[in-house]
């Protein structure tokens, strides 16, 4: 949850808003705050199929892992590769550098 709660929140206000701002990448921040939220509510999802511990329940917990899983591979790659190494290029235009 510390994901969610400071670095995915520290992303969206310091990182993806100078995009916005620079009218850059958008539409490409707009879906990885998408994806944030519903990172969100699949760890939502498992913290509450946790406190059952039934083996329906694990399998449910097995489930919502791999869709996490899938979901944020490509969206740290797209991070990797795209957001961060742009933003620094902003970064650089502002400074003056």
């Amino acid at each position: 949850m510390f994901v969610q709660g400071h670095h995915e929140k520290l992303e969206e206000k310091y990182i993806f808003s100078k995009f916005h701002k620079a009218g850059k990448l958008a539409d490409l921040t707009v879906i990885l705050k998408r994806q944030h939220q519903a990172g969100k509510k699949v760890i939502e999802d498992i913290v509450a199929l946790e406190k059952m511990q039934g083996p329906a329940e694990m399998k449910k917990i097995a489930d919502c892992i791999h869709v996490f899983a899938r979901m944020y591979r490509p969206h740290k790659a797209c991070e990797d590769t795209i957001i961060f190494p742009a933003f620094h290029d902003i970064a650089r235009s502002r400074s003056g550098n």
